[in-house]
């Protein structure tokens, strides 16, 4: 309840900035189109690094649909009901189970925090470059973990390139998200603050999905780039956008809802059960 309190109070913050600051009207479709589109590309990525990390079982496609069937509950406090649950599907041991989950979060962080440290180098000064200290230390716990539970290092490797490739359109989504409210003004600096704002997001677990502690930072690292009714408006529409488009995802996963696995199987599996039949019937028979 703590934590829903501090995300409603802080987005009311971000919101009231944005209040009278930008008009609707004056928003712009063009980049609303293409943070849509990179914010697809984002959730895709992440799906998929969570593919390659489980491996062969399950099959790529259902791992994907299994991780956007899990994601709504990373709106609840606490952050660890979606990894939970989507690692609950895996086979093997539970141990194994949550080793893979815990490794999910360690890789996609230092994937994040090493763009981060690099962004905010350059948008911030060198001392900011501390940042990729912490991509080490979280990529030592992540070989530990991976070492411990035997993950197969070429699986998180793969994941590893992946989750650049949903960074690295998160940050196209974030700056779209924030085009169009008006011109970009330091780009690099603005990209440092949405990684950063979602680390620190993803850190503050009371936080339902990091809800208003990202916007709240966001519009605070960025400050004196843009005017705070642009910025809180950015940071908005970023929300927004990532939300429905995840949302979207997960109601056409959700409404398709069949087991792909099962349906591939049910061709070859139609006959041996017709053939187990027709002995059963032979054995009835002699009998």
């Amino acid at each position: 309840l703590g934590g829903t309190a501090l995300s409603f109070g802080l987005l009311a913050w971000v919101l009231g900035g944005a209040i009278g600051g930008v008009h609707l009207h004056s928003i712009r479709p063009l980049p609303i189109l293409l943070a849509v589109i990179l914010s697809a590309i984002y959730w895709a990525g992440l799906a998929r690094a969570w593919a390659s990390l489980v491996g062969d079982e399950p099959p790529t496609g259902e791992a994907m649909r299994g991780w956007f069937r899990s994601q709504p509950l990373r709106y609840l406090p606490g952050g660890i009901w979606g990894p939970a649950q989507r690692a609950a599907g895996l086979p093997g041991k539970a141990s194994r189970r949550a080793g893979i989950a815990v490794l999910e979060a360690l890789v996609t962080m230092a994937v994040a925090a090493a763009l981060g440290g690099l962004a905010s180098a350059m948008a911030f000064g060198g001392w900011m470059s501390l940042l990729l200290l912490v991509t080490a230390g979280v990529s030592g716990a992540g070989y530990f973990v991976r070492h411990q539970f035997k993950v197969v290092g070429p699986r998180v490797v793969s994941a590893m390139r992946w989750y650049v490739v949903g960074w690295l359109a998160y940050c196209g989504a974030v700056l779209a998200a924030q085009a169009a409210t008006g011109p970009l003004v330091e780009p690099v600096r603005l990209v440092a603050a949405g990684l950063l704002a979602w680390i620190v997001g993803f850190l503050v677990l009371v936080a339902p999905s990091g809800a208003g502690v990202r916007e709240y930072m966001y519009v605070v690292l960025a400050g004196g780039v843009l005017p705070r009714a642009e910025l809180a408006t950015g940071a908005l529409l970023a929300r927004a956008i990532l939300a429905t488009v995840e949302l979207v995802i997960f109601t056409i996963v959700v409404v398709r809802g069949r087991n792909p696995a099962e349906e591939r199987q049910l061709p070859e599996r139609i006959p041996r059960d017709l053939e187990a039949l027709d002995q059963e019937s032979s054995s009835e028979s002699v009998i």
